[in-house]
């Protein structure tokens, strides 16, 4: 019979031979000590596994898996195939270069048994100028919508048996997947906890997974706002601000599709938007034109970021 642990750790790894070796430490000097800890890698070609072998042969709740081929491959995934090994009463994604304080699952750990389904801790931010946001506000949904309140991955301990096949990562997001997670969660949710108290270090780096940038970055944040927006079925149809945000983000993202010439995604967004508009107070035909006219100009000049400016509500 396999044995229950109390916490599991669930940390998705790609390449991060100089970076897991803090954080594995940070997990060893926990003063809670009833946890497993599940390393999924992701398809590391660095000497990453050879690190977590090493720390393996030191502590055996330490464990080491791979990401199925067959799945798609990036943190959701990982995270996912993770939860599915997993045997604790209590889950906590961690990210490979975050950095826990001592007694971060002791003081989750004693605030979940209260009877919460999840425990928000904080985060500081090292390594970067950017500060870390506030994780509560008097209108915490809409707050965490528009991305004022900001809640990582790092910063929840759930109760495992909350999540379910709904409730597990989307894995065709492939950019903030922490965002669209905790949307539709946070939806559900009532019950949670906010410690409002520094529990681990956000490390921000050159090679961090959030400061990346490639050629389909922008599509991927549309595709992800479009996924968050039809999950919005009850706001969008009382609530414009929410479905303008939405627009907003999507439409922010036009010019870098056209700079790059990716006119095929481009027009994909293109639908995403449209059916977007509808719900807010934004003229239809007016965006059409002005979008169609952008592209070709663009197309033909290299110019005509101009059209993608937000349109006036009506």
């Amino acid at each position: 019979m396999t044995k229950q642990v109390k916490v599991s750790i669930i940390i998705p790894v790609l390449n991060r031979e100089f970076l897991i070796r803090e954080t594995l430490d940070s997990i060893l000097s926990q003063t809670f000590i009833d946890w497993e800890c599940i390393v999924v890698d992701d398809g590391s070609s660095d000497g990453t596994i050879d690190v977590v072998n090493s720390y393996i042969m030191k502590d055996e709740r330490i464990n080491l898996i791979s990401r199925p081929k067959h799945r798609t491959a990036g943190g959701n995934a990982a995270r996912n195939f993770g939860f599915e090994q997993a045997r604790g009463e209590y889950i906590q994604w961690f990210d490979s270069d975050d950095l826990m304080l001592s007694d971060m699952i002791e003081k989750k750990v004693s605030l979940i048994e209260q009877g919460f389904d999840c425990v928000i801790g904080n985060a500081k931010v090292i390594g970067g100028e950017e500060e870390s946001r506030p994780i509560y506000s008097e209108n915490f949904y809409f707050d965490l919508l528009i991305q004022k309140v900001r809640i990582e991955t790092s910063k929840c301990l759930w109760r495992k048996k909350y999540i379910d096949e709904d409730n597990i990562f989307d894995e065709k997001v492939q950019r903030i997947q922490d965002w669209e997670f905790n949307l539709r969660n946070f939806k559900k949710i009532e019950n949670f906890y906010f410690l409002d108290e520094v529990t681990y270090l956000y490390r921000r780096h050159g090679n961090s997974i959030t400061m990346r940038n490639n050629q389909t970055r922008s599509f991927d944040l549309i595709f992800t706002y479009y996924t968050a927006f039809k999950q919005q079925e009850e706001s969008r149809k009382s609530d414009n601000k929410i479905c303008s945000y939405f627009f907003q983000s999507i439409n922010r993202e036009m010019p870098v599709l056209l700079e790059r010439r990716e006119f095929k995604l481009s027009v994909k967004a293109l639908a995403y938007i449209f059916s977007i508009i509808p719900y807010t107070q934004l003229n239809k035909f007016n965006y059409l034109v002005q979008s169609i006219f952008g592209i070709i100009l663009f197309g033909v000049t290299g110019r005509g970021y101009r059209f993608f400016k937000l349109p006036k509500e009506r």
